[in-house]
């Protein structure tokens, strides 16, 4: 349409120069040259135009291609430097909570509740904590745990009612500086009970049956603890080893 345009002007123009036959050569010659010039300035106009929408579209396309090579390329680069499964961001996840719940547990005392796996729990050692509520967990625990401490925060006993006639299970956390090994040493050497070494909740442990029919005593070994798990009694004391292990096994580390 525009180019139709563009040749009823130049055709309008030579009409005009044919019908005023009455100008001079000279004039005749300069409206020539004037029409000549218009058409030569509209076609090179138009071929700039057409010049440049054909370059402009061509670079859009080339900076689309390169940018999107560059994040198809970069995104191959992570999956190879990086190639998690479901299951390891989940892990990495739960490592990133369990960090932000240790920092939370340094700065709570003993004795202090905290929730932990969804159980009300007690803090017993700057590394540990036990479920408050064992009932349904440990056969014969009538109640739910108390604790005892100096105000120093140690000589710290934890304490569950066991049976019906006054007796309790208990847990005392003892720091200690000696490496973990020369304290099973120790504790295996006892002569006055039978002694055998045992693994608890990936921790190592020493376990005690006295040959005199006393009550049995059980030791949990960390670096940085040892938690002695024994009976505590009114009455007869009770000689069975299991409720002992039981309880050892709910300890929850957090270090």
């Amino acid at each position: 349409m525009k180019k139709q345009y563009e040749e009823s002007i130049y055709d309008g123009y030579l009409e005009r120069l044919d019908s005023e036959i009455i100008w001079d050569e000279n004039r005749s010659r300069h409206l020539h040259k004037k029409v000549m010039q218009d058409m030569k300035r509209l076609n090179v106009r138009t071929r700039m135009k057409k010049l440049f929408v054909y370059t402009s579209t061509a670079m859009a396309l080339l900076i689309l291609t390169i940018f999107s090579y560059d994040l198809v390329d970069k995104n191959k680069e992570l999956q190879m430097a990086d190639p998690k499964t479901n299951e390891e961001l989940h892990m990495q996840q739960v490592a990133n909570e369990n960090k932000k719940y240790r920092t939370a547990f340094k700065k709570i005392q003993i004795g202090d509740p905290i929730t932990f796996n969804g159980k009300t729990s007690m803090i017993i050692s700057k590394e540990a904590t036990i479920p408050i509520d064992l009932k349904e967990v440990i056969p014969n625990i009538t109640d739910l745990s108390s604790i005892s401490y100096s105000t120093a925060l140690t000589n710290v006993e934890v304490f569950y009612s066991y049976g019906n006639d006054g007796n309790y299970l208990m847990i005392k956390p003892k720091p200690t500086i000696s490496s973990i090994d020369e304290v099973i040493k120790e504790k295996l050497a006892y002569k006055k009970a039978n002694t055998k070494e045992l693994n608890i909740s990936g921790k190592k442990a020493v376990l005690w049956e006295n040959k005199e029919g006393l009550a049995p005593e059980l030791f949990l070994v960390t670096a940085n603890y040892i938690y002695s798990v024994e009976y505590g009694y009114i009455h007869q004391p009770d000689s069975k080893v299991e409720p002992l292990i039981q309880l050892a096994e709910q300890i929850q580390f957090h270090e």
